[in-house]
């Protein structure tokens, strides 16, 4: 099981682990027994995974418990879903697993949130795109290069992207707009660009645009 369970373990009924110390091969497999007759039984992963962490997630409880703990539970999915991504359905649970960033928990499949360079991102938003608050996952989920690689898969699955999906848009222009130096100066400097949820929008600057498209392979 994954390391943090000793913190999990506090939102379990577990044993206390001195009730089996000190105990023989008889007196342990005679406690055994009487545990088991009093329904007390060994619980696995994905039984973890099924009664007490997505039901957590699911009925909101998660937002009363303390930060750090609702950042176990998450890694405790990741982890057993990394081992047997039959443990749980991503796609119908990432409309409600929060995700540390920035700006708080958010739910990457309804809220814009962001890989930061960590988490293999080319871009760095918050320096390259200065124009925009950007919601960036915590750093602290992935320990290594090899998880940085798992959580990546992972939170992809969940919504997180690297880069805000942008709309293109068919503008025709006369031979008198053409003379000016650019299309985009009877524009103001900021406009309206619709990113990742269509209810959501972002103020970017005709520059920041322009290297989103060449980010994109696009050009203006």
């Amino acid at each position: 099981m994954y390391a943090d369970l000793g913190e999990l373990q506090t939102n379990l009924c577990v044993l206390h682990p001195a009730l089996l110390l000190g105990l023989d091969a008889t007196a342990l497999s005679q406690m055994w027994c009487m545990l088991e007759q009093l329904q007390v039984r060994h619980i696995t992963p994905r039984e973890v995974v099924e009664h007490h962490v997505i039901p957590e997630f699911r009925s909101g409880a998660w937002k009363e418990k303390p930060k750090a703990l609702v950042q176990i539970y998450l890694r405790y999915l990741e982890s057993q879903w990394e081992s047997d991504e039959s443990v749980c359905d991503l796609e119908t649970l990432r409309g409600i697993l929060p995700v540390m960033t920035n700006c708080g928990f958010r739910c990457p499949a309804t809220e814009s949130t962001y890989f930061t360079p960590k988490y293999l991102n080319q871009v760095d938003l918050p320096r390259d795109l200065p124009g925009a608050d950007w919601a960036l996952v915590d750093d602290g989920y992935a320990k290594n290069q090899k998880e940085v690689k798992n959580w990546r898969r992972f939170l992809e699955i969940l919504g997180v992207r690297d880069l805000p999906i942008v709309h293109k848009v068919r503008l025709n222009y006369t031979k008198s707009d053409l003379v000016r130096e650019s299309p985009f100066t009877k524009y103001p400097r900021k406009f309206e660009i619709q990113i990742f949820h269509p209810t959501l929008a972002v103020d970017l600057s005709v520059q920041d645009v322009k290297y989103l498209a060449t980010m994109l392979g696009q050009s203006f």
